[in-house]
């Protein structure tokens, strides 16, 4: 009298041959015998050749009972990628909340993330709250992931993503990755986004900027980047931000303005010839906005270090920091990065100006940067400090092995 019972019936008629793991899939929605079902199915399947593994998991995905859903969890993270491949085609027609977490997770492997997204769009409305609650506290996603989650909720759910996404551009790790989600959405779907927020970025983004090229002494951004790198670690590692910076001010000004247009311009500033910059210059001139073209071109233009540093105090009330003032405000910046170099010169060049700030940094979770921390506190506390006497560092043995396996077993201490 069980449907379940009449269809397995059938496909025996059809098929006198008929594979252990379809009958057990088919047992699974029978009243009493699911458990025992699962049981005998979870022994099928890892007896199951790999190449007969796709299509197995296809049946589980269809599947009605929530037993065989279960079971396709583990393959989303076979060794064989055809055989994942196949476990997130079968997650996507379940239906059934519990694959949206493991489906979400492999939004982080390069791999996997295509078939994860389009995965989670099949699932649709089940995926939803999920996928919004992640926007809302994304973690350390990568562009690539949060571009996935845009993508499987929709242009539909645009208005709801764009502010959410926008509420990270000031995200320590994540506001390139959200700028560049926020970019992608924009140009599927015609969005009304907060001029007023994305001005204030771009100012700070601007003003910062204006703050480190006087640091450097190098001029405009347009005569910094064609100097050789410098030799000291601080100045080199300021000047090595500073095309991921001016890239931030161009993906703001893409959420305003056509992003082919800017685009176009941000490839022609960067160009090593100075006809086509000069070209670039003077698209931006005719396209930005006044207030926007007073404070943006003079960063962008070919300025030398002596009147770039007179135009930023006449123009923007900006002067040039001292070593110390510009350690402290790295210090409690919201780079990782700079912050730890940033404590590493603090430490080597005995900065006694900046030592109470030290305390004030947060090292939970980050053994590296607590070991950098350590390391500076004892350089300042004793004047007579000694780098230990050792021989090949971790790098060197990585290069001279030519792997990075020796990395894996090392100390965080010899990693800062």
């Amino acid at each position: 009298t069980d449907p379940l019972l009449e269809e397995l019936a059938a496909e025996a008629a059809k098929d006198p041959d008929l594979p252990q793991t379809t009958i057990e899939i088919l047992a699974l929605g029978l009243p009493g015998h699911a458990d025992e079902a699962a049981t005998k199915l979870e022994r099928c399947l890892a007896d199951t050749p790999v190449e007969e593994l796709p299509a197995v998991l296809d049946q589980l995905g269809a599947a009605v009972a929530p037993h065989a859903h279960r079971l396709l969890l583990p393959y989303l993270h076979h060794d064989e990628l055809s055989v994942r491949h196949a476990a997130m085609d079968a997650a996507g027609t379940t239906a059934d909340p519990e694959v949206v977490a493991p489906l979400i997770e492999l939004l982080d492997e390069g791999g996997c993330r295509p078939g994860a997204a389009l995965a989670l769009q099949e699932l649709g409305p089940v995926a939803s709250p999920e996928l919004e609650a992640l926007l809302a506290d994304p973690g350390e996603r990568s562009y690539e992931a949060l571009a996935a989650v845009v993508r499987t909720l929709g242009a539909g759910d645009a208005v709801e993503v764009a502010p959410r996404l926008l509420s990270l551009a000031d995200h320590p790790t994540l506001r390139m990755p959200a700028l560049r989600a926020l970019v992608r959405l924009r140009r599927r779907k015609a969005l009304t986004l907060e001029t007023t927020r994305i001005l204030e970025l771009v100012k700070v983004e601007a003003e910062e900027l204006t703050r480190e090229l006087l640091f450097l002494s190098r001029g405009s951004w347009a005569t910094a980047r064609q100097e050789a790198p410098s030799e000291a670690l601080l100045e080199r590692c300021i000047a090595e931000g500073l095309d991921g910076r001016v890239e931030r001010i161009f993906r703001l000004l893409a959420l305003i303005y056509d992003d082919d247009d800017i685009r176009s311009a941000f490839r022609g500033l960067r160009s090593s010839l100075k006809s086509i910059r000069a070209g670039g210059l003077e698209f931006l001139d005719n396209l930005l906005a006044t207030e926007l073209k007073q404070r943006l071109l003079p960063l962008l233009e070919d300025t030398p270090a002596g009147p770039f540093a007179d135009l930023a105090k006449r123009s923007f009330g900006v002067i040039a920091e001292s070593r110390d003032a510009l350690l402290i405000r790295l210090l409690s910046g919201d780079d990782p990065w700079q912050r730890a170099m940033a404590v590493h010169c603090v430490g080597v060049e005995r900065r006694e100006a900046a030592r109470s700030h030290l305390a004030q940094i947060d090292c939970t979770g980050n053994d590296v940067l607590a070991a950098i921390v350590a390391r500076c506190q004892a350089q300042l506390d004793t004047p007579t400090f000694e780098e230990p006497a050792v021989g090949l560092t971790v790098i060197e043995k990585a290069l001279k092995l030519q792997t990075v396996d020796v990395l894996r077993r090392a100390s965080t201490e010899d990693l800062a």
